[in-house]
């Protein structure tokens, strides 16, 4: 075991001697849940879909999330091939035990990919701020990785990346696909 998996263990016990009880198992195992497959960001985008208004953003949500599915659960989980942290300790899981590879965290990629776009559109309902819930239930979906010891904090900060890389293309290929299409109408 090499010296960051080691210190990236001891981050994950100082998480569950610190925090870990029955009130927080519950919740970051709720929470986690929001993230399976992706659940509550396709809701999302598809919701904005709907709307007239909102489907601009709805489609960069879409592309962000897609982009962020292929860089994490298609190349990189199998070009890294890191086992989970689970492996490696005598600890109960939470929740079933996720198949697949660790590095990176698809719910960290894909909370983050929807966050970003909220984030950089500034995107709010009325008077509410969404893009700082939307960041905020990020966060907790992908802290909950951690707190259910099924990532390092090194597969959950690269998500992080992957999302905001994600965000970032999916923004510029939308941008390419408006400008087409304000071209081929004039």
């Amino acid at each position: 075991m090499g010296l960051l998996t080691s210190i990236e263990l001891m981050i994950l016990d100082f998480i569950q001697l610190t925090m870990r009880n029955a009130f927080f198992d519950q919740f970051w195992s709720a929470i986690t849940r929001l993230g399976n497959v992706g659940a509550i960001w396709i809701a999302i985008s598809i919701i904005l879909l709907i709307s007239p208004k909102t489907r601009s953003l709805g489609i960069v949500c879409t592309l962000s999330l897609l982009s962020s599915v292929f860089l994490t659960n298609i190349v990189l989980k199998n070009l890294v091939g890191r086992m989970r942290p689970f492996y490696l300790v005598d600890l109960p899981l939470l929740i079933k035990a996720p198949s697949g590879y660790s590095f990176p965290s698809g719910h960290a990629s894909s909370s983050f990919a929807i966050a970003f776009v909220f984030l950089r559109n500034k995107t709010c309902l009325g008077r509410v701020k969404l893009y700082r819930y939307v960041m905020l239930l990020a966060g907790m979906v992908a802290f909950s990785r951690l707190y259910l010891y099924v990532h390092y904090p090194s597969d959950v900060l690269s998500g992080v990346l992957i999302g905001y890389i994600s965000s970032l293309l999916a923004m510029k290929l939308y941008s390419i696909m408006a400008d087409r299409s304000r071209n081929q109408i004039n």
